[in-house]
Formats: C-alpha cells, structure tokens, sequence
C-alpha cells in the first residue's frame, strides 16, 4: 500500500480545528499515513485544553517531533525525512502554520522528485483576519501627535505626555514590533510562494478561498494545480442516541474559539435588547459558549447582567462538544466580520460541517455571500444573518417567540460532506498525482 508522509503541526491527541480536519480526511483514505507533528498538543492558545485519546485511525501512525519550538521542529522533520524517504510516495504538508510547508520546501529541494501536495488551511498572504487585526493599527498610537489627535490635553497635561517615559517606551516597542511583523510578512511570502511553484498539487477548503489565492498566482499552471477539498463530519464519530428533547428553554450553543476579531459582540447586543423587552426570557431561552471568549465579551455579559442568559463553559473534548451540538436546539455560527475589507467571507469554519453533521439548527452570524453562509442555503437547516444586532434580534425574537425553524436540511447534499465522500475525492487525486 502506498504511503503519505503528512506534515501538520495540528493532530491528535491534540483538540485543535485543523487537527481534527486533517484527522476526519486521512482517517477514511485507502491510502496510509505517517503524520510528522508536535511533541506537545496543548501549547497553543488554538488548543483546546483536551486530549483526545479516543482519536485514532488505523492507516495512520503518528510521529511526534521532540522540540516544541516550531523552529527547531522544523529542523527535525526535514533529519527525519531525509533519513525515512524510501518510505514513502509523497508527502502532505498542511498549514497553518506555515512551518509546515516550510519543512516541505525543504524537502522537496533535497529530493526534487518527491510528490508534493500543500493543503491550506487559511491562506497565507494577504489574509482579511490579519489585516482585521491590523488595519486599525497602521500609526504609531504613542506618538504624540496621536496623543493630542484622541485627547483634549491641557498645557500641564500635554507636558507631562510629552516627558512620559511610559508613552516613549510604548513608542519603541510599538515600532520594534511593526519592523517584526514586516520582517514576517515577507517570511509568509517567500513560504506561499515557494509552495505555489513546488508543489504538484494545491488543496483549498472552499471555493472562496481558491478565488482568494488565485489573487497571488501569476502563473496560469498554478491555478491548473488547484483542488477544492471542504471540511467533512465523520457519522461514526456522533454517539448513536435520539436527540434529547428539552421542552423548558430553547438552547443555543457555540463550540470553539472567540476573540477580539472574530466575536459574540453583536449576538451579546441583541440578546442585552431581548432582554430589556422580556424580563422572562431567561425561562425561555440559553445561550452557553464553549471554549475561549474575549475578556471584552466577557465583560460585556457582566456589565449588562445576562449571565442568567449567557453561560460561559470550559473548553469540552472534541467527542463530547459533538453531543453537545447534537442535543442542541441551535449551533451558533460566528464569523468575524470583515465588512471594509472584503465583500465575502473566505473562511469555512470546520465547526459548520460537525453541526451538519449533527443536523442540528444553524443560526449564523456572517457575511451574507460566503463559504459557510453558501452551504446553509444550499443544504437547509439553517439561517444565515448579518453582523448587524438588530438582525439578530429579529430572528432571535422569531425563533424563540414565534417557532420559527429553517427548511429540514437536503440529506443528498449533507452526505457531500461527509469524511467519506471527501476522502474519496482526497484519494482520487492522490490517484492521479501518482499516475502521472
């Protein structure tokens, strides 16, 4: 049997999203695997603080690295490989991070003739979650002429910013940390582009993400190189149980990771207005986070006393959060919000196809064109909305005082997304690649 040498600093045991992606992919392959990653599964604030021990396939082995800088695991993969390559008949590097494809780089300069597949995860150049981060922070904010911009200062307050060894300290480490990031803008650069003319195969998980990266490819056989492989559920991984009826209180859930960027903000908004409408509604209606909130969320809930509403939850093992989901009245489904910067929304989140999977109700919060908000309105079973709170309020006040409930979903098209089908379509062009 053929062999893959997959490089994904993500997999299991770890709980992490392109961990459990690539985990789903490779389990259901014909083909069998040696999966390069980490020593350490749960160092990254992309961690879900669980193991998940359960998570085992058996056409993959797992290799774990012994450094837990990425730097240094790098170095290692490339010894290993270099040491093991008769073993196999091509590799997979698999991003983020890019350190992944860098050890591909590396490889494929040593044995030229190594088959090559890069998948990405996220997009690696000119990404909307970074320029999010970003575009609010082009100007130095400790220069004084931004002090004097943001505050009415007096003569006296004005002298004491202008001697301020804080605001002159803040100042070097703001710019010290501007020159980093440029200094890694052009690391990702000369990664993805590298990537673009070495590898024989390029995957993207959907068809606004292809779109994206066709932006950096100037070379017409790139594109010609380009797949679409989407996220999938695994069936066999749902418990086999009914779905648990909870006749006292609709129940939303939301598994996974928040931040500043991507945040509960505008569903807190339209809750807080709910809630100064119906001093009842907590007998109605729970809305429970699972996993990581910004502090701003956070204190947002605390400010405006919805925690008899909003309950925030530890992070949970990835074949538990799936029960969670499965015995939900509603998933939320949260995008960051991009609106400035791009018309749609690139990402797929994997979290949507475990919801599929799990035919639970959907409520998204998103852009209206995008790769999630395409697949709710193909497949039904549930309700993509926009940033806006007072849209959410109104299909919140739909659903929890009028019954309203989405078109059942399109079995047909759900299967298109299961870890079965996309496997296939994984083995087909390894199929190809190989052949040629």
């Amino acid at each position: 049997m053929k062999k893959g040498f997959v490089i994904s600093w993500y997999y299991p045991p770890g709980n992490s999203s392109e961990g459990l992606v690539t985990f789903k992919l490779l389990k259901n392959s014909k083909y069998q695997y040696d999966v390069w990653t980490r020593a350490n599964q749960q160092q990254s604030v992309w961690d879900r603080k669980s193991k998940e021990d359960k998570l085992v396939a058996d056409n993959v082995k797992i290799i774990p690295g012994k450094c837990r800088n990425e730097k240094e695991w790098v170095k290692e993969g490339i010894k290993f490989f270099n040491e093991h390559r008769d073993e196999y008949d091509f590799i997979m590097s698999r991003s983020m991070p890019v350190e992944s494809h860098e050890i591909a780089i590396e490889i494929k300069k040593n044995f030229p003739g190594v088959k090559w597949i890069a998948s990405f995860g996220d997009p690696i150049v000119d990404t909307p979650y970074i320029d999010a981060i970003t575009m609010n922070g082009q100007k130095n904010p400790f220069k004084l002429r931004e002090y004097f911009l943001r505050e009415d200062l007096s003569p006296i307050g004005a002298l004491r910013v202008l001697l301020s060894p804080t605001r002159m300290a803040k100042k070097y480490v703001w710019k010290k940390e501007k020159k980093c990031g440029a200094e890694l803008e052009r690391y990702f650069s000369y990664v993805n582009n590298s990537v673009l003319a070495d590898a024989e195969v390029l995957i993207y998980n959907n068809p606004y993400q292809l779109k994206h990266a066709f932006l950096s490819m100037s070379d017409k056989k790139n594109k010609d190189k380009c797949y679409v492989l989407e996220h999938s559920f695994d069936a066999d991984l749902y418990k086999k149980t009914q779905k648990k009826d909870n006749n006292k209180k609709i129940s939303f859930v939301y598994v996974g990771h928040l931040d500043n960027t991507r945040n509960a903000r505008a569903l807190l908004k339209a809750i807080q207005k709910m809630k100064k409408k119906d001093r009842d509604l907590s007998d109605k209606v729970e809305f429970v986070f699972y996993g990581h909130l910004s502090d701003g969320d956070k204190l947002f809930i605390l400010n405006n006393d919805l925690t008899d509403v909003v309950k925030i939850r530890k992070d949970v093992k990835y074949l538990e959060s799936l029960e969670i989901i499965k015995n939900a009245n509603w998933a939320i489904l949260i995008d960051a919000n991009f609106t400035g910067l791009v018309d749609d929304c690139i990402y797929l989140p994997a979290k949507l196809i475990d919801y599929i999977g799990a035919r639970t109700n959907v409520l998204s919060i998103s852009h209206v064109r995008g790769a999630g908000s395409d697949i709710i309105r193909k497949i039904g079973g549930g309700k993509v909305v926009t940033h806006i709170p007072d849209d959410i309020y109104l299909y919140l006040s739909k659903i929890i005082y009028q019954g309203f409930k989405p078109k059942p979903y399109n079995e047909k098209l759900v299967k298109q997304y299961s870890s079965s089908e996309i496997s296939k379509k994984l083995d087909g062009i390894i199929d190809k690649l190989l052949e040629g």
